[in-house]
């Protein structure tokens, strides 16, 4: 759902942003789809954290979220070096 929310500014934003020739690309259009659904996916996990148990909410371990989103990045970026 976050990423339903967030697909729409980010269309704006690179339809207005870059030049007339790159604007409907298909980089430019999955990375648009791409961006909009991690960042609306940890905006809907944050809602979620927060309204699942409302005032009793465990404590989300936000320490492992950004440790496996660090690994990832690591993995992706050494994958992308090493031409996978």
């Amino acid at each position: 759902m976050g990423a339903v929310m967030v697909l729409p500014v980010y269309g704006m934003f690179q339809i207005f942003s870059g030049p007339p020739a790159q604007r409907w690309s298909a980089w430019n259009f999955a990375a648009t789809i791409f961006v909009a659904a991690i960042v609306g996916g940890l905006g809907g996990l944050r809602v979620w954290s927060l309204d699942r148990y409302g005032a009793r909410e465990p404590g989300t371990n936000w320490r492992f979220v950004a440790g496996v989103l660090l690994v990832g990045g690591a993995l992706a970026v050494a994958m992308y070096l090493a031409w996978w």
